[in-house]
């Protein structure tokens, strides 16, 4: 779950030193100065205050898109044949094995098939079919990838809260 206060928190005493705070509702914060804390700390904090619901949009958007990746990786690539994991420890085995098979190839032994994660088994007749099918699967990788990451992107680089519960 994600902690907004504490990340507000957080924010504000990066810039001014602070005993503590709290969400009084509403929008509204009580920050308990520390002596030493300027006034030009203070307005500082105030402008992370101003700036709050915005960033706090952020935060929840991007807990969204995180949410929503997880469950991408964990349905996989359905290559037609089985599901495939597209998790980071997915691809390497996968390109470990694919790296494996090509060596396979070139000594002339047999081509090592993939399990896929409902115990589907996928053999290859040759290197060449099976560079083909994992081109296929690092496209869909990469692609998932990309439009998360483009999505991400367009909330950091959001200005308003509009912008970014459009994405």
């Amino acid at each position: 779950m994600l902690n907004l206060l504490s990340h507000l928190y957080e924010s504000i005493s990066k810039i001014c030193p602070v005993d503590g705070m709290a969400d009084l509702g509403n929008g509204n914060f009580r920050i308990d100065y520390k002596e030493d804390a300027t006034e030009q700390q203070k307005q500082a904090a105030q402008q992370v205050i101003a700036n709050w619901p915005l960033e706090e949009k952020k935060l929840e958007k991007l807990a969204q898109i995180d949410a929503e990746w997880e469950q991408t990786l964990a349905q996989g690539w359905d290559s037609g044949q089985g599901i495939l994991g597209i998790s980071a420890s997915d691809v390497a085995l996968l390109s470990g094995n694919f790296a494996m098979a090509k060596e396979a190839a070139n000594l002339g032994y047999p081509i090592p098939s993939i399990i896929t994660l409902n115990d589907q088994e996928i053999a290859f007749s040759d290197i060449q079919s099976m560079t083909i099918f994992m081109l296929q699967y690092g496209e869909y990788r990469s692609s998932i990838s990309k439009t998360f990451a483009a999505r991400r992107r367009a909330v950091q680089n959001a200005t308003t809260v509009e912008e970014v519960e459009v994405v």
